[in-house]
Order: structure tokens, then C-alpha cells, then sequence
């Protein structure tokens, strides 16, 4: 029977921060026969470059897990038995197992902590069915874990050592305080992570459909329906012109009578080569690109950085930068015509109306003394008519446009085709205002199953020492849909209409 093995993969502070390995909880894992501790690159160079940290405690502790490190590599046989039994812990070094690339998109492999969690997820991928998981006590590697959907193992807090108070950590306190006090003075942003409905979301989880087409069968047979309920005409109305007197007196100047006018050959040609055609090809149209038309009346997918500087100073020459890290790509949310067009149902015009002739009034004037002394008197109500002259409008100087130094305004301007990043600046971001709103939609390869990355939100500023960061992992399942049923659906409405 093989041997149940945990491969874990530890942070520094494993060698920095905990009592020494032996006296560790390694019972936490008795259901394993072994427990195997991976040292990896980004860890062992942190340790080698935190030796050199003087005389006090994390000096210390690097210089004994180096001396470790540095024993297995010449003397230890690839690696050191830490614990014999119950379950066997055993430490080895892997300096050859480099960060999986496919992830250098939603992990930052100049950092450390997503260096060893891309070396970690790079061996679960040439190891299926290994156990492998993260050992920290940090939350940063845990986070990174977590976007790529590898295991964590936290370290206990009974494992840590007590606190040790040098002077040199004394010190270090010192300035920290006074590092919070000068930040105290500073712009302040809180981002907050919301979904297009505006309630608090850590991540991004969506699913889009994807219309497929209707096939040539398909559109032949809702076509066929068509014609059959709404067919050609080939009676115009009656072709002889006719007249009927109403006997209806105006109240101006005669008697109104109908007359018939029949149908013009121009009227049947048109109907019959131009308008009932056209209708034809534009159902057909409608219904060969319904899967088009339905996936652009669906929402795209969106999410807002609620940004609100709680500080007690404005931030000078502010700039934010949304950017996307994975394959979609991001333009901001406007609103515009396409917001009703969402709401609108997909529908099939009526047909065009046969011509079959028309009826039209006129008028029988009156003759005579009778008709002159009407007309006479129509004009005397009415006079002269004239048209008053139109004022003259003032011209005023046109004054240059000032920016508004607490507007946000596009750099290097507004974004007009998706890209993986776009950024805003500010003159003066105010405080203590209500938070920015800044709202983005995605674009990606709808013939993907699905898509997976990072949206990141910096904020620099002139007086602000460090740049205000927030992440929002990304994660969209795209599920294929018929356009048939729709598309069946609005020639129904159009025969029952």
C-alpha cells in the first residue's frame, strides 16, 4: 500500500517566527505516514538575506535555519528527518522547482510570497492527486493561495515563539509610531468591492450565456410559418374610381363629398417588388442573427471600486488606474441608449398593408355673391399679416474652460475600444465627501468555457506615501444557450398579433 503523503510548502516564517521544527504539533497530520516540508527558492534566498540582520532574534533564527538548509545540501542526502514517527516529517530542499507561468498574469512573481505559491501550484500540476498545500501564518501568501485555488495549512499560533522586546525592535516601534502619526496626516482610501447591484462582493462570480445561431434548417422552417400566415397579396380593391356625397356644410366655404381613387399600378409594383421583399428578408435577417441581438441586450458583466479618501488632508495630483490581469480585458460603464435597449423584447415587424385603394374628402365651394362675401369676410377677421423681426442676440466673449481641481478627468483620455487598464487623475481629491463611484465592465472570448483573473484598483498621490491597492479575483462561466427557442417564440407573437 502507498504511503500517504502531505507535501507542504512552508513560508520563512516556519524558520523565523516558530519554535524549533522537533518541538512542533506535527500530530495535527497523523492521518498521513509522511509529512513532507518543501523549501523552495523564494524561501531559501529570504533566509540567506535575513541572516545578515545583526545580532538580534530574526538575525538569529535566519543563520540557524541557513545552517540547516546548508547541512541537508552537503551532507544530508537531499533532505533531514525532522520527526521518525507519527507521522514522519521530513525537510527538503527544491531549489529546481520554478513558478507555474501561467499565473504570472494574477500573481506578482516579484514578490515572495507569490513566487512560493507559484512554485507550490507548479508542483500540484506535475503531481496529480498529490496533497499539497501552503504552510503560513501570513495572510498574504494565504490570499494568493486561495485566487489559484491551492490548499492552505495556517500555522497555529501555539507554534510562534513569545514576543522578544530588543532595542532595536524598540526602536523599530519607535518609528513605526511615528510612521502611523506622519500617515495619520496623509490622504486615507478606503475601497470598497461591489457588484453591479451595488452590494459588497470580495470577488468577482458570474456566469453569461452564449446565443448560438440558428441553423440554415431552423431559419427555412420559421421563414416557412411566416409566409404561410401572412402570403402575398394578390387582391388590390376595386380598380374603378367611385364618388360619394356626404352633405356635410363646412363652416367656411362649402359641402364635403368623398371620392375613391383606386390603387396605382406604381402602389402594386412597389408592394410587391420592394415592401413585401424587404419585410421577407428582414425577418429572415432578424432570425439568422437572433443569437447577436439577444447577447446584446444581456448585461456584460461589471464591477465598482467604491473609492472614498477618509484622510484629514486632500490628495494632491491624484491618479487611479483600474487594470485588468488575466484574459478579459475592461472599458468603463456608460450609460447610454444600449441600458433601454436591454429592456426592449426581440419582436418581428408586422407586414406591410396591401394598397386597395382610398377614399378622400374635398370641398364643393360656393359660387357667386355668396362665396365673394365670404371670403371677404374671412379676411377682414385676419388684416394684414406680418412677421415680427427677431431681436438681435447679444454676443458675449467666450472664456477659456478651467478644470475643476476636484473633477476626475480620463488620462490620456475617455477609453473608446476595451484594453487591460485605464486610469483617471484628480487635482485635489477631497475628503470627507461621499465615496467615487468607479465602474467597469468586462470583455472577453465568449468561445472560452471560462475565464479566470485579477481586477486590481491603485491609487498614487503626490503626498501619499504608499499606494492604496484592492484586488478582486475574477472568475466567468460562460454557458452556451439555443437561440432557437427565442427566435421560435417571436414568430408566434407575430402570427398571433
Amino acid at each position: 500500500m502507498a504511503s500517504r503523503i502531505l507535501y507542504l510548502f512552508p513560508d520563512t516564517n516556519l524558520f523565523i517566527q516558530c519554535l524549533p521544527l522537533h518541538q512542533l504539533g506535527w500530530m495535527a497530520w497523523k492521518e498521513f505516514d509522511e509529512v513532507h516540508l518543501m523549501v523552495s527558492r523564494p524561501v531559501q534566498s529570504e533566509i540567506d538575506h535575513q541572516k545578515n540582520s545583526g545580532s538580534d532574534r530574526l538575525g538569529r533564527r535566519a543563520r540557524v535555519a541557513s545552517g540547516i538548509l546548508r547541512d541537508i545540501i552537503l551532507h544530508g542526502g537531499g533532505h533531514k528527518v525532522v520527526r521518525d514517527a507519527g507521522p514522519l516529517v521530513k525537510l527538503f530542499i527544491v531549489p529546481e522547482l520554478k513558478p507555474n507561468p501561467e499565473l504570472s498574469e494574477r500573481l506578482d512573481y516579484q514578490e515572495p510570497d507569490d513566487c512560493l505559491v507559484g512554485t507550490a501550484h507548479a508542483f500540484s500540476q506535475k503531481n496529480p492527486g498529490a496533497d499539497v498545500r501552503i504552510l503560513t501564518h501570513d495572510t498574504g501568501p494565504m490570499a494568493s493561495a486561495r485566487m489559484v485555488d491551492l490548499p492552505v495549512a495556517p500555522i497555529p499560533d501555539e507554534w510562534l515563539l513569545p514576543p522578544e522586546t530588543t532595542d532595536a525592535e524598540k526602536k523599530i516601534k519607535e518609528l513605526e509610531n511615528e510612521l502611523a502619526r506622519l500617515r495619520r496626516t496623509e490622504p486615507d482610501f478606503r475601497i470598497r468591492c461591489l457588484d453591479r447591484d451595488h452590494k459588497e462582493a470580495e470577488k468577482i462570480e458570474i456566469e453569461v450565456p452564449r446565443y448560438l445561431p440558428l441553423t440554415g434548417e431552423e431559419v427555412a422552417g420559421l421563414m416557412g410559418r411566416i409566409s404561410s400566415r401572412f402570403p402575398m397579396a394578390t387582391e388590390f380593391g376595386s380598380q374603378e374610381p367611385d364618388e360619394r356625397n356626404q352633405g356635410i356644410r363646412t363652416t367656411v366655404i362649402g359641402y364635403t363629398k368623398e371620392i375613391f381613387a383606386p390603387a396605382t399600378d406604381e402602389e402594386i409594383s412597389s408592394y410587391k417588388n420592394e415592401k413585401y421583399p424587404k419585410w421577407l428578408g428582414d425577418c429572415e435577417r432578424i432570425l439568422r442573427d437572433c443569437n447577436n441581438l439577444l447577447e446584446r441586450r444581456v448585461r456584460r458583466p461589471a464591477f465598482i471600486f467604491s473609492v472614498a479618501n477618509d484622510g484629514i488632508r486632500p490628495a494632491k495630483d491624484a491618479l487611479i488606474t483600474i487594470e485588468a490581469k488575466g484574459r478579459f480585458e475592461i472599458m468603463p460603464l456608460e450609460r447610454n441608449e444600449k441600458d433601454d435597449e436591454e429592456n426592449k423584447p426581440l419582436t418581428l415587424a408586422r407586414p406591410p398593408r396591401a394598397p386597395s385603394g382610398k377614399w378622400k374628402g374635398v370641398n364643393t365651394l360656393f359660387t357667386g355673391i355668396e362665396s365673394m362675401e365670404r371670403l371677404l369676410a374671412i379676411s377682414s377677421q385676419f388684416g394684414t399679416l406680418g412677421i415680427p423681426a427677431i431681436p438681435a442676440i447679444p454676443r458675449f466673449p467666450i472664456l477659456p474652460t478651467r478644470r475643476d481641481p476636484n473633477g476626475f478627468y480620463w488620462k490620456p483620455s475617455l477609453q473608446k475600444i476595451p484594453a487591460s487598464e485605464f486610469s483617471l487623475e484628480c487635482e485635489q481629491w477631497r475628503h470627507g465627501i461621499e465615496a467615487e463611484l468607479f465602474e467597469v465592465e468586462f470583455y472577453f472570448d465568449k468561445t472560452r468555457e471560462s475565464i479566470s483573473g485579477l481586477l486590481e484598483c491603485r491609487i498614487h498621490a503626490e503626498n501619499l506615501s504608499r499606494t492604496a491597492v484592492a484586488r478582486a479575483p475574477v472568475r466567468i462561466k460562460i454557458s452556451e444557450i439555443r437561440a432557437y427557442e427565442t427566435a421560435s417564440a417571436i414568430v408566434d407573437a407575430l402570427i398571433r398579433g
